[in-house]
């Protein structure tokens, strides 16, 4: 997110956002949202709360070029092969929902991405869609 210019506002949404981020985006114009949850089973929270994020009605009014990544190979550092929350099929079931209920059109795009959100690829994907859209 470094590489993208000054100015281009920045979310990641993730768990770490629930302490002191300070260490990880310092000064910069990288902002972090706290997801609530993470993917470590369904329940009726987690259903919930992704079901809300997945209905996408933000995303669906905007009118601007959108980008929506989806790292397809795991969502968070504990959603990889070997670790404790892997669990394909609950990724799978979110990213069903969020392609079934976003409003995709050349301006707004849903870019599935090959990778675990934390490789490097989702880095290039990331600035390649900010790049595609300014």
């Amino acid at each position: 997110m470094r590489d993208l210019p000054i100015g281009l506002p920045k979310l990641l949404v993730c768990t770490l956002a629930s302490g002191d981020v300070r260490a990880y985006v310092g000064s910069s114009d990288i902002a972090m949202l706290y997801p609530v949850v993470d993917v470590s089973g369904l329940n009726r929270i987690s259903r919930q709360v992704l079901a809300n994020a997945a209905h996408a009605e933000r995303l669906n009014r905007m009118q601007g070029p959108v980008r929506f990544l989806i790292p397809a190979g795991g969502v968070s550092a504990l959603d990889a092969p070997g670790q404790p929350f892997w669990w394909p099929q609950a990724d799978q079931a979110l990213f069903d929902a969020i392609s079934q209920y976003t409003e995709t059109s050349p301006q707004r795009q849903i870019v599935y991405v090959p990778a675990h959100i934390n490789e490097p690829r989702i880095i290039a994907q990331v600035v390649d869609a900010v790049r595609s859209v300014l």
